[in-house]
């Protein structure tokens, strides 16, 4: 290599085997200037658009719809981040505890734990307490809810499901810290580790294909029994749950002086409008599914408040 004195300029010809260290001392035989030369240190190659704040970060997505999570987990992974998967509560409590992610998105009507049960599960366990939570509202009737929840039960933030694609992204780096909003090519993405359970690095998709999806899993039309009363069940929550986040202050009101019925009455009768006009007749007549779902949601919000 070629240097040069920084007093005098003259130019010497180093060998890059004398430095075998981090540095050298020479001394330049024109002007007796002694100095020392640097070892350097090639620089770490990075993805380009990937922060290294953001790269690596682990996303839980806790949710029922298996199209839900795959389209949610291409997007964070186009964004730089790990995602992680749990099709239900039970599953999620596991991920968090083994792989303990940064943020958890979880569906306010996921199954076995409610979505908005796990600010106060993960605030109790001194393990997880530092883990964010934001819940995913399904919001059953978009006409309807033009307000924000009356209570995010101790989540950090919330986002209707309709919302994902523009602004789920955004809302994770606010509460992680990043400045800006990660984009990367589907290419580029392929330098993060793929998330668990999913192989491979797929395209995104088209916004016409996420509204496709995000529908898909509320509307019962199959022909096989099981799948229908899956996804009965599945709309009887996102109901119930939907109510839950919106009349915060009347469900607690009505738990408390047993009369959660007529307190949520207009709530009750339109969820169950709904679910008449989307569940087969033949379905509905096997159980009721709606009032199944709003009778776990009392035990615990009764156990909750130390209500008989």
């Amino acid at each position: 290599m070629i240097i040069a004195c920084p007093k005098c300029s003259t130019r010497y010809r180093i060998s890059e085997d004398k430095l075998s260290g981090d540095s050298l001392k020479l001394k330049c035989r024109k002007c007796g200037k002694i100095f020392l030369l640097k070892k350097k240190v090639p620089a770490k190659k990075e993805v380009p658009g990937l922060p290294v704040m953001a790269a690596g970060k682990k996303i839980l997505i806790a949710h029922s719809s298996s199209s839900i999570r795959e389209m949610i987990g291409e997007l964070l992974k186009g964004a730089g981040f790990l995602p992680l998967y749990a099709k239900n509560g039970v599953e999620a409590l596991s991920v968090m505890a083994d792989m303990h992610p940064e943020v958890v998105v979880v569906d306010v009507a996921l199954q076995d734990i409610f979505g908005f049960e796990f600010p106060e599960i993960i605030k109790k366990d001194k393990r997880l307490e530092d883990i964010k939570v934001i819940l995913i509202a399904s919001i059953y009737d978009q006409t309807r809810y033009k307000r924000l929840p009356q209570s995010l039960y101790g989540a950090d933030d919330f986002i209707e499901k309709h919302r994902i694609r523009d602004s789920l992204v955004p809302k994770i780096n606010s509460l992680l810290g990043n400045q800006e909003e990660i984009k990367v090519t589907p290419k580029q993405a392929a330098a993060v580790q793929v998330g668990i359970g999913v192989k491979g690095i797929v395209a995104p998709k088209v916004a016409a294909e996420d509204a496709r999806k995000l529908k898909e899993e509320e509307l019962v039309h199959t022909t096989a029994d099981t799948q229908d009363i899956e996804k009965a069940k599945r709309l009887a929550r996102i109901i119930i749950s939907d109510i839950a986040l919106y009349n915060q202050e009347l469900l607690e009101k009505g738990i408390r002086q047993g009369n959660i019925e007529e307190e949520l009455k207009n709530d009750l009768e339109e969820g169950r409008r709904l679910f008449i006009k989307r569940v087969p007749e033949y379905i509905r007549q096997k159980a009721d599914y709606l009032t199944e779902s709003m009778n776990e949601l009392i035990a615990k919000k009764k156990k909750e408040f130390g209500v008989a």
